[in-house]
């Protein structure tokens, strides 16, 4: 686990990174970034986490002065597979909440009621 110093530091990279629209600083051995880090701020629900297609993490404040304030979207146009680490969507195994019903999907039900 890391210690609240590092918890610290991480948080005002990742508000710094937030405030400013960049890309969230990548977590170690990438960036400065501790995963343990985001992992307690997630826990601790001062950061929300999503992570995309090709581990593009987008990180939105939820305590302080820029709650609400959000890392530089993904450039995918897809759905995080990852939500405050836990798995969602096809990769996960498990549906989003409200995902949209797709003519595969809808066509898959049908086959299943007949």
């Amino acid at each position: 686990m890391a210690n609240a110093r590092r918890i610290e530091s991480d948080f005002a990279l990742v508000v710094a990174a937030a405030v400013a629209g960049e890309r969230c600083p990548q977590s170690h051995p990438h960036g400065p970034i501790s995963g343990a880090s985001i992992t307690a701020l997630v826990r601790a629900k001062r950061i929300r986490s999503e992570v995309y297609r090709g581990n593009w993490r987008v990180i939105t404040i939820l305590a302080g002065e820029h709650t609400g304030k959000s890392t530089a979207p993904s450039p995918s146009l897809g759905a995080p597979y990852l939500i405050d680490g836990r798995p969602v969507g096809r990769r996960g195994g498990v549906s989003r909440p409200g995902a949209p019903v797709t003519l595969p999907r809808i066509a898959s039900l049908e086959k299943k009621e007949t």
